[in-house]
């Protein structure tokens, strides 16, 4: 039964033992790491990445963070600590037979996405979702098939410089099957200082929170996934880009230029086919979920 207490969400030093930031994380399906970054590291993500006014959301999605964020690289994509932990709960090992040899293979995670996420004063909060559904899993899931880490650029949360929390979400929702009903479960939200790392299971039902301040909230956002989900050759190198503008439209996105509802496979937010189009065709409209049927 759902409880009548209103839950929160477990913080944890950054120095804490791995294994009892990842007790919290697999008991609630997210845990907050205070102080993963420090001062001047949120300082240099935010001149990095040329984020300046707090009072306007960016004219375009700042993504593709690896190349622009060397901050980012170094702090958050090549941590020790969260490697140690991804490694933990998404690495996988299989056997398999090669003739008369057995082998034994290590599928580890590796980066799926990054963007700073922007939400605007006065808007709403996200419906509830879950983001491993571009996945195509089903839950609950033995191994999780991403899992995000989200970084506060700004104070967030009921005393925040920018009200309303990063994420509300429902603590161990991510042990759910399909048929999820969040009705009757109480919302856990974030309370966080410049610096702290959210950790969200892709499982887990989860909504951006509102922002009911007079200032851009932003966040940093890096995920992960399993290694073995991608294509066996990569047909992104082996086909170069003015050869594959070439192909007819159909071509294009059965080599992978196209988004794999509900939005697996985006480029700056948008359709990957638009990389091959020229300008003048370009939607360049950004979502977040979509229903083919």
């Amino acid at each position: 039964m759902p409880s009548a207490k209103v839950p929160a969400l477990t913080t944890l030093a950054s120095d804490t033992a791995d294994e009892v930031i990842l007790e919290a994380f697999d008991r609630d399906g997210a845990v907050i790491i205070s102080n993963l970054l420090s001062e001047k590291c949120v300082q240099d993500v935010l001149a990095e990445l040329k984020i300046e006014s707090s009072d306007h959301v960016s004219p375009n999605p700042i993504t593709a963070l690896a190349a622009k964020s060397p901050t980012t690289v170094d702090q958050v994509i090549l941590s020790p600590q969260l490697k140690r932990l991804l490694d933990a709960r998404m690495s996988k090992t299989t056997r398999i037979w090669h003739g008369d040899d057995k082998l034994y293979n290590t599928s580890r995670p590796y980066l799926s996405a990054t963007v700073v996420f922007e939400t605007a004063p006065g808007e709403k909060a996200q419906p509830l979702h879950r983001h491993d559904d571009i996945y195509f899993v089903d839950h609950p899931v033995e191994i999780a098939a991403e899992i995000w880490a989200l970084i506060a650029l700004d104070d967030q949360g009921a005393d925040g410089e920018a009200g309303g929390s990063m994420v509300d979400a429902i603590l161990g929702s991510h042990k759910w099957d399909e048929e999820w009903d969040p009705s009757g479960h109480s919302l856990a939200s974030t309370v966080m200082k410049r610096g702290d790392c959210f950790l969200l299971h892709g499982s887990t039902v989860h909504r951006g929170g509102e922002n009911a301040s007079t200032k851009v909230r932003r966040s940093l956002g890096v995920s992960w996934t399993q290694g073995h989900l991608r294509q066996e050759e990569n047909q992104f190198l082996a086909i170069a880009k003015e050869d594959a503008m070439k192909l007819d439209e159909r071509t294009q996105k059965a080599i992978g230029y196209n988004v794999n509802p509900p939005y697996g496979g985006w480029y700056e937010l948008r359709d990957p086919i638009t990389y091959l189009q020229s300008e003048e065709k370009v939607d360049k409209t950004m979502r977040e979920f979509l229903d083919d049927q």
